[in-house]
């Protein structure tokens, strides 16, 4: 399935030329096109009248990036976001399609199983688990009938990031460490047993799921 219409995601129009977007929000999105093409979903930002992208002057919008780190900051992602797909989709599939989900409890639950990942403290493996859990959200939003909840998954993922990973970011490396960090050998982890003993799946069965996976050593 595909949406109508497609676009650039890395670059808005101003004055009738094009720049590149180099916020914080803008390598969500790539990201989340990205790795929602994979499953043959095209999917395009929300645009505002202007060409600028929906949100980009909100308060979880608020870093940026010159466009050199932007593009190779993109590129680690889509990297450790395709292996990771390549170790651990099966599993991550079938257990997000378990969630019930609808317009009015899907912020709720995003941010339930984003909390139960990190609450025994952040790294940065869990923050690449976080960002692929949320295009498999999206994913399974467009499949149980609420394609436009795409855009509104790209926020949460953006507000997320700004609310409670930043500081941490910032302090180990900062996004440049993702390119080194794409770089790691992939070992696929002891840890996907739990899908087999998984039974009924909860909010906290997933978040502890995907705090649980061994992606890099």
């Amino acid at each position: 399935m595909a949406t109508n219409g497609s676009s650039n995601v890395s670059e808005v129009r101003t004055n009738g030329h094009n720049r590149t977007d180099c916020s914080l929000q803008s390598i969500v999105n790539e990201f989340l096109c990205s790795q929602l093409a994979l499953k043959g979903y095209n999917w395009s930002p929300e645009v505002v009248a202007n060409g600028v992208h929906n949100a980009a002057d909100d308060s979880h919008n608020n870093q940026s990036f010159n466009s050199s780190q932007r593009t190779k900051i993109v590129d680690a992602l889509k990297t450790l976001g395709h292996k990771y797909v390549r170790l651990y989709e099966g599993q991550l599939s079938a257990m997000c399609e378990r969630l019930e989900l609808s317009p009015s409890t899907a912020m709720t639950t995003f941010n339930s199983v984003s909390n139960e990942l990190f609450i025994e403290g952040i790294k940065w493996n869990h923050i690449i688990t976080f960002l692929v859990f949320g295009s498999e959200f999206a994913f399974s939003c467009v499949q149980n009938g609420f394609p436009n909840l795409v855009n509104e998954v790209s926020h949460w993922i953006t507000a997320y990031v700004t609310t409670h990973l930043s500081q941490w970011i910032r302090d180990n490396g900062d996004w440049e460490y993702v390119i080194e960090f794409s770089g790691e050998k992939v070992v696929e982890g002891q840890k996907k047993l739990l899908y087999g003993a998984a039974g009924a799946l909860g909010v906290l069965t997933l978040g502890l799921f995907l705090r649980n996976f061994s992606f890099f050593k």
